[in-house]
């Protein structure tokens, strides 16, 4: 069953959503490093600060020599958010690492990023008109079925997980 305005309404009512934000960048830096770190090494992954991304958080396939796969973040960013936003935003991450984990294991014989592609693409693919607008509604640099696929999947996880999307932290921090 597709998820209505009122299923988001509800999420917002139910999560710990205050205006409280960071004091420091220190302090920003130090809450992202207890409680995202421990997630991140168990998926096998990084988490970077980076003064210079121009987006708050990201996760990272890198196809470089060496490649490696790794959550970016940049304080002076986030630092505009609430607690509770910075919050959404790191775990926006994790959920996109474990789903890409997901395609590798369902693409074994695919470079990480193709393997992406063809998960995030079969979602996006099979999502109605609806649904698709739904998602415009939050994110609307959606260009491809990759892309609407990615963040379908991230915020039917969020809702599950957590009771909350990101999304709704995004206009108030």
């Amino acid at each position: 069953q597709a998820l209505t305005h009122e299923d988001a309404l509800a999420a917002v009512d139910r999560s710990d959503i205050t205006a409280e934000p960071f004091k420091t960048v220190d302090e920003l830096v130090e809450a992202i490093t207890t409680e995202f770190t421990p997630y991140a090494k168990k998926l096998r992954i990084d988490v970077l600060r980076s003064n210079t991304s121009s987006n708050g958080a990201a996760y990272i396939i890198h196809t470089a020599k060496g490649g490696g796969f790794y959550i970016e973040y940049n304080p002076n960013i986030l630092i505009k958010r609430s607690k509770e936003g910075v919050r959404a935003a790191m775990r926006e991450e994790i959920i996109h690492a474990v789903h890409h984990q997901i395609a590798m294991k369902m693409y074994p014989g695919m470079n990480p990023v193709a393997a992406s592609q063809a998960f995030d693409t079969k979602i996006g693919q099979s999502l109605s008109q609806e649904e698709r607008k739904r998602i415009e509604g939050v994110y609307s640099n959606l260009k491809t079925d990759a892309d609407y696929g990615a963040e379908y999947l991230r915020s039917l996880t969020q809702i599950y997980l957590y009771g909350e999307d990101s999304a709704q932290f995004m206009s108030a921090g």
